[in-house]
């Protein structure tokens, strides 16, 4: 159970980094940055719902034994969706405005 937490944790830390390093990379005009910002909206979406899905698991397996796990599963999930409707909602706006202009 703690296995799955910590993978997890490690997928929304590669999720965090590429995107807000490679934002900020990108913003300045460093090339390493326009791809990392790439393969979050390639793949991001596939880590995201693994991480959701590992933490679902730890949740429903801790629900009833370890009560810090859960809170610290249940926390990380919040995060994680708040990070993953700003980068949905950043992507779609590129969409929207890539369409119009």
């Amino acid at each position: 159970m703690k296995i799955l937490l910590r993978l997890s944790i490690i997928l929304d830390i590669f999720i965090y980094i590429c995107f807000f390093i490679g934002f900020a990379l990108g913003i300045v005009g460093v090339e390493i940055g326009f791809h990392m910002i790439g393969f979050i909206f390639r793949y991001g979406l596939i880590i995201f719902i693994a991480g959701i899905l590992l933490k679902l698991v730890v949740i429903i397996l801790s629900f009833s034994r370890n009560k810090h796990t859960f809170s610290i599963a249940l926390s990380s999930m919040l995060r994680l969706l708040i990070i993953g409707g700003l980068i949905a909602g950043i992507y779609y706006i590129g969409k929207i405005m890539s369409a119009v202009g």
